[in-house]
């Protein structure tokens, strides 16, 4: 759940066509994604791409750094999705909000690669010990940005072994740590007992988070997502409400998991309720988020039409969002609109494919590949039958590797 609600954000890995986390771990890694926050400073151009890790390229180190800026703006504006690829060596954590810094090695954007910083990484053998640390906590960052969680998750396991770690970097490996054993319980572990362990592990790391950082509020939202994903929606969703406004910078994020523990919960009207407030009371631009879960909402309450429309205001923001041109698919096909379907799905299917160019294989990527192909072979056969039949819910394969209602899982959950 944690990758597929970061919107737009997709990664790969590679690595002279190693890129399996059994492998040994890859030393470059490629992360797509929407370009945020950037800015020129001095000699520096930096942005981000997801959360929590900032790219850095120096100006005098790139041969065009004008036109470099100049397409990073132009990314930044246009919803595009760009791509980066970093030496995972070259990265270290900035020590005033621990936060990794990578050099951006180069830049991909619109199909043309753009030169970066070419400098690579320096040797880590014979650190100190603190200093061990916080490049093992930068590099599991790339790692698990990359999908490689399990070479993220030992990574940070060395780095938490040590003693007197400073609190920002402990709470920092905490959430990374949490959320590469999220990421690994929704993305190659069944439905099950096993995957509910790994998810009580994230559930603890973000305790032990919260108690590193006891005036960030973030850890008691991604403890609330956990909970969801352990099918404890009363319990995340009381999480939620006690902390909407104690973070300004959070307080839309909570609202939509708000939002989408109702709908899995199975309760639609709420779940619109939520959105509608939402909108009413937010002074963030709804952006692709809000447009997508509404369309989601509206799909689930069989208002198509309406969906489809969400989902296209959604897609004049961020024009590359898999999911919304698949679920849109699924819209115009409830409502007999065949050929407008076909071709919806059809870049669902392209830009899936772009968006994981030699990505690191797992089960719900294979998955989602499977039925995306699937439904569009689907549509096809039936537009040239008759391209006004109304078609039944097609998307109700979508994301069938957890993210969906579940029950309450049989473990025990940890006390507060």
């Amino acid at each position: 759940m944690f990758r597929k609600l970061l919107i737009g954000f997709v990664v790969a890995v590679m690595a002279g066509g190693a890129a399996r986390a059994a492998d040994a771990p890859a030393r470059f890694v490629t992360i797509r994604g929407s370009v945020e926050n950037l800015n020129a400073i001095q000699d520096q151009i930096r942005f981000t791409m997801g959360p929590n890790i900032w790219f850095t390229i120096i100006r005098s180190h790139v041969a065009d750094p004008d036109g470099l800026l100049a397409a990073l703006q132009g990314a930044a504006s246009g919803g595009h999705t760009a791509a980066v690829r970093v030496d995972v060596t070259a990265g270290w954590m900035d020590p005033s909000v621990y936060v990794p810094v990578f050099l951006a090695h180069d830049v991909l954007i619109d199909g043309k690669t753009l030169a970066g910083d070419p400098i690579a990484g320096p040797d880590d053998a014979g650190l100190p010990p603190l200093e061990q640390a916080e490049r093992e906590t930068a590099q599991a960052a790339a790692y698990m940005a990359a999908m490689d969680d399990e070479t993220a998750r030992h990574l940070l396991d060395a780095a938490l072994q040590q003693p007197d770690l400073p609190a920002g970097l402990k709470a920092y490996a905490l959430q990374t740590r949490g959320a590469a054993e999220s990421d690994e319980a929704q993305t190659n572990v069944p439905p099950g007992p096993e995957r509910d362990q790994l998810l009580l592990a994230a559930l603890k790391d973000y305790r032990d988070w919260q108690a590193a950082a006891p005036n960030d509020i973030s850890p008691i939202s991604m403890q609330a997502g956990v909970l969801l994903q352990l099918g404890a929606y009363d319990e995340g969703l009381a999480l939620y409400r006690a902390n909407y406004d104690k973070q300004p910078k959070l307080r839309f994020w909570n609202r939509i998991m708000t939002e989408s523990a109702y709908r899995e919960k199975g309760d639609l009207p709420k779940a619109l309720e939520t959105l509608d407030q939402l909108a009413a009371t937010s002074t963030e631009t709804l952006g692709m988020s809000y447009y997508y879960h509404r369309g989601r909402v509206l799909y689930a309450m069989g208002r198509y039409d309406d969906a489809a429309a969400a989902l296209a205001a959604g897609l004049t923001l961020q024009p590359d969002y898999v999911w919304a041109h698949a679920y849109r698919a699924c819209s115009l096909a409830q409502t007999g609109r065949l050929d407008e379907a076909v071709a919806m799905q059809r870049l669902a299917v392209d830009e899936h494919a772009a968006q994981h160019i030699d990505a690191v294989p797992s089960l719900s990527l294979t998955t989602d590949s499977t039925q995306l192909a699937a439904v569009l072979a689907q549509l096809q056969a039936e537009d040239q039958k008759d391209p006004h039949t109304q078609l039944g819910d097609l998307c109700g394969g979508y994301w069938n590797f957890g993210f969906s209602h579940r029950e309450h899982t049989a473990l025990a959950l940890p006390q507060p």
